[in-house]
């Protein structure tokens, strides 16, 4: 498998490349995956057997293309968003009351600038 296959990230559609695909330092590096380069998400691990990345990303490809969910997913990320933005997370609504004032904030601004990418059709 070549970098040119890897699909892109689930969470925000990010892209990575062989310099996002490395082994966990943490972990001696028996462990490596794929990273995102936006939103840092780990892909899942594969068996580095302490060899050189070249010698394991194609198994580290293949763990992070399985797990890249559909087309679909964009969808589900806008209407979320715009749940967040709108009703069910408006002020006075149960899910509201349960946010300390800063996650409230934080939250319908990740929510407005999701929706903004998406009509952009950067999302």
């Amino acid at each position: 498998m070549s970098v040119s296959e890897l699909l892109p990230c689930p969470f925000c559609g990010a892209v990575p490349t062989m310099a996002d695909i490395r082994a966990d330092l943490n972990q001696g590096t028996k462990w490596g995956g794929v990273i995102c380069p936006d939103c840092g998400v780990a892909g899942p691990e594969v068996r580095t057997g302490y060899d050189p990345v070249e010698c394991w990303a194609d198994d580290a490809i293949e763990a992070w293309n399985r797990r890249t969910p559909p087309a679909q997913a964009a969808e589900a990320v806008e209407r979320v968003a715009r749940a967040i933005y709108a009703n069910e997370w408006a002020p006075g609504s149960p899910a509201w009351a349960g946010l300390h004032d800063v996650n409230r904030i934080a939250w319908r601004n990740m929510a407005r600038a999701a929706i903004a990418a998406m009509q952009a059709g950067e999302g």
